[in-house]
């Protein structure tokens, strides 16, 4: 598959798929993205729209800024509320990611679809016999690399949640 510009999508989605496994992974694993991962997304991002769709350079280099903004806003609340950290700016750099690749609109989508993937992890985890409480730690950028690679896939096929 091509874009209209003449760039392979195959080599791009090859691309996006391997670098959000190793974010979700090394997150399932750790607890903590690397910087240099999501640095590399964010970049990948907006490289990539500015070959594809050099139109909506602007609206997601935004949509990343915002994207991190939400999330570290967020974070801090938390913080300040709770006492301890309940959500990583790994996560807030890979929502930014998000935002680069996929535009302002997809923000909101992306985590709705993370959150759902989240809550019913943490409902398998509780049916198999596992205990989940409010203190249960459950790494969030696995489910975000996920709902991230679905909104891109849709996206690039043509779907469109805003046509």
């Amino acid at each position: 598959m091509v874009s209209s510009t003449g760039v392979p999508l195959a080599g791009i989605t090859t691309a996006v798929v391997l670098l959000l496994f190793c974010a979700g992974t090394i997150d399932g694993r750790t607890h903590r993205i690397p910087d240099w991962l999501t640095l590399i997304l964010v970049t990948a991002g907006i490289v990539a729209t500015a070959l594809l769709v050099p139109a909506d350079l602007l609206p997601n280099i935004l949509a990343a800024i915002l994207g991190f903004l939400s999330f570290y806003l967020i974070a801090r609340l938390y913080r300040s509320l709770r006492g301890y950290d309940g959500l990583g700016l790994g996560d807030a750099k890979l929502l930014a990611a998000a935002g680069a690749w996929l535009g302002p609109l997809y923000l909101a989508p992306v985590v709705f679809v993370s959150a759902i993937l989240a809550i019913g992890a943490a409902l398998i985890l509780r049916l198999l016999g596992r205990e989940v409480s409010l203190q249960t730690t459950l790494p969030f950028g696995p489910f975000l690399s996920v709902s991230f690679f679905g909104f891109w896939c849709l996206k690039i096929s043509g779907w469109s949640l805003f046509s």
